[in-house]
């Protein structure tokens, strides 16, 4: 059998840099009036990215910067 059969943790930050690419690629394939009520709006997608962009605030090392310019890009949303 082979030892390594899940993939190596990737470090907080590229997660979430990943999470957050994802939303705003949502953000823009998305429309503002989605005839139906099963699938995600553009609203949605804004809504999802300022709750991560909050979430971010509180990973361990971030610098006072980091979570003002968080903080910021989640007011914008």
């Amino acid at each position: 059998m082979a030892d390594n059969i899940y993939p190596s943790r990737q470090p907080v930050e590229k997660v979430y840099d990943q999470i957050i690419a994802d939303l705003l690629e949502a953000e823009k394939l998305t429309s503002t009036n989605m005839p139906n009520k099963f699938r995600a709006s553009k609203g949605a997608a804004k809504a999802m990215l300022s709750r991560v962009y909050l979430h971010r605030i509180g990973v361990v090392g971030t610098t006072t910067a980091q979570k003002q310019e968080f903080y910021q890009k989640a007011l914008a949303k």
